[in-house]
This record gives C-alpha cells, structure tokens and sequence, in this order.
C-alpha cells in the first residue's frame, strides 16, 4: 500500500497529514514516511482488531529500508482505537503491525511545520 500525503498550510501553520495504514488486515513492516522538520506529530490508530501495532522512528538523513524497524517512538497499541503523541524528533515515522488475528486496522499520522 502506498502512503497518502496531503500538505496544508492554514493560518500560517503548515500541516502534513498521512494514511500510513489503510484498512490493514495483516501484519506488515509499513511504509517509512518523510517528517523531517515537522513537530507536535500525533499518530491516530483506528480500527476494530486484535493485534499489535508499534510506532516506529529514525533520525537516519537518508530513508531507511521498509524492513528496518530502527527506533520504538510511541506507546504499543493493542486491540483499541488510540490517539499517540509523539514527542520525539526524528526524520521518518512508520506505522509497523507487529501481530494480526482479526480486523482492520488504519493508522493516520498528523504533524505541524512552524
């Protein structure tokens, strides 16, 4: 699945939002996703399922291989709609399924550029 990025600015502020998992039904290593510069970066995972899904970050300058899972980022979420904040500074966020049993599961990625 290719990731979905939509660029905005409002009122002065630019806004980079992103579907990083769309209706997933497996497990998977996602799709790393330019942030650099961004900050304030909240990762909304929805979804009815069970499973695992990780927040995954890297302060590598160049795009790290789909398969390289480099840093955890964020609280693990399991079976249940979340809202994450991320409070580190790192130039690629993924969304990465670490287990699958059942579901669907979409995973939105929102940051700001002051």
């Amino acid at each position: 699945m290719a990731v979905t990025t939509t660029v905005t600015r409002v009122y002065g502020v630019t806004t980079l939002q992103a579907r990083a998992l769309d209706a997933v039904t497996a497990t998977g290593n996602g799709e790393w996703i330019d942030i650099r510069g961004a900050r304030d970066m909240s990762v909304h995972v929805s979804g009815t399922y069970v499973g695992n899904v990780s927040i995954r970050g890297s302060c590598s300058p160049t795009i790290p291989a789909d398969t390289a899972h480099e840093v955890s980022i964020g609280t693990p979420t399991a079976d249940a709609e979340s809202i994450n904040t991320v409070s580190k500074s790192v130039n690629w966020i993924k969304i990465h399924v670490t287990s699958f049993t059942s579901g669907s599961i979409t995973a939105d990625v929102i940051g700001y550029y002051y």
